[in-house]
């Protein structure tokens, strides 16, 4: 018999960047191996709230359908943009997203034998046209490009030009960065996500330190939950500005107690 399916869907502090063993440590394995599940990993690093309401969508059409959609929703200062051929017409959804120049997907990891695969890999339809990125990552970007530094790890924007990703910061300056705007957009997104995976009869949970969620979420399917917070506690020992080990630990059990909690085991 088949194992019941849990999906994590989330930015790169669900993937488990920062990690010393990524697949094993990270609290979605965690959780899987406790209850007896399979982990389906949908997040990326660097994903907007945008690409989070993607892989909540693409769960919610999954089949079989799982057993408990994760959404952890990520701050609210990342923007996402196409590539300029993209074609208008296309609807776009989660087999759009770029995977495959986000860690630990692009090149070989620390203590890891090599890249580590993602859900699209080798997939027929993969057509990662979708970028994602946090804001702050396009001016450090643009400074190295103008120190003649290759910018090894920020690879992912070699594809656009410097006028682009001006023209966005423009945006983002002008209109997202307005204090309610952005994360009303963001909070919609999930909300969004949320009532689609719940409709389809999968059963769901979302964490988020974002107190307006409260009357969004139903009571029984919000965990407080605060990665910032986590990584202050548990810094992670390779030097990637995330959470270490102790912090998925919490983070498994703060799931698993809701899980078992609400019969969603």
């Amino acid at each position: 018999m088949d194992k019941k399916k849990i999906v994590v869907c989330g930015d790169s502090f669900n993937v488990g960047i920062g990690l010393v063993d990524m697949e094993k440590q990270r609290y979605g394995q965690l959780v899987a191996d406790e209850l007896g599940h399979e982990l389906v990993m949908l997040a990326r690093g660097s994903a907007s709230n945008y690409a989070v309401f993607l892989q909540g969508m693409y769960a919610s059409e999954m089949t079989p359908k799982p057993n408990c959609v994760i959404i952890c929703v990520t701050s609210y200062d990342r923007i996402e943009w196409l590539e300029d051929e993209f074609e208008d017409h296309v609807t776009l959804d989660l087999s759009h997203l770029n995977y495959h120049l986000y860690p630990p997907h692009h090149h070989p990891q620390p203590h890891h034998d090599g890249p580590l695969d993602f859900y699209f890999k080798d997939k027929v339809g993969y057509n990662p046209k979708l970028l994602t990125e946090q804001v702050g990552a396009i001016p450090d970007y643009l400074s190295l490009l103008d120190k003649k530094n290759p910018a090894g790890y920020y690879q992912r924007l070699h594809s656009q030009s410097p006028e682009k990703l001006k023209m966005l910061m423009e945006h983002y300056l002008t209109v997202w960065s307005n204090n309610s705007i952005k994360p009303d957009y963001d909070r919609g997104l999930i909300l969004s996500a949320y009532t689609k995976i719940t409709n389809s009869g999968i059963n769901c949970l979302v964490l988020s330190s974002d107190r307006k969620f409260d009357t969004l979420i139903p009571k029984k399917d919000l965990i407080y939950h605060n990665w910032g917070q986590l990584t202050m506690l548990y810094p992670d020992t390779i030097g990637s500005h995330h959470a270490d080990y102790p912090a998925h630990e919490i983070t498994a059990k703060m799931i698993i107690e809701r899980m078992l909690e609400n019969g969603y085991n």
